[in-house]
């Protein structure tokens, strides 16, 4: 089953963080925040780091972290990727995107929350 998700997932840990320019700065607490994947800013990101701007239906390698930690996500093997669907992301069954290696993260306790 497929599903396309517009959501933007926020970590929070115990560490201060900037935003990255191109995240929303409107959100009201940032104290802790340690990813932030926003799907409908996606683009903006890519820009930021110089890179093309996704096409509908385009297989998504990189996925870039709002939180101005710099800790995106990326799937380098292309039939795994999910897909870029105009401010959104279609995972398949076995879509999926990884953690890029972010040495000194820890914590006993995190909340995650999920708009979809």
């Amino acid at each position: 089953m497929k599903t396309a998700l517009a959501f933007s997932l926020l970590i929070a840990l115990a560490a201060r963080g900037e935003i990255a320019r191109w995240g929303d700065v409107s959100i009201p607490v940032t104290d802790g925040l340690e990813l932030w994947l926003d799907a409908s800013r996606e683009n903006e990101a890519r820009e930021a780091h110089y890179m093309n701007r996704l096409a509908d239906d385009q297989a998504m390698e990189l996925w870039h972290d709002s939180s101005g930690k710099s800790r995106h996500l990326a799937q380098w093997t292309n039939i795994f990727r999910p897909l870029w669907k105009g401010g959104s992301v279609e995972f398949a069954g076995d879509d999926y995107l990884a953690a890029l290696l972010t040495p000194g993260v820890q914590s006993k306790e995190c909340t995650i929350f999920i708009v979809a």
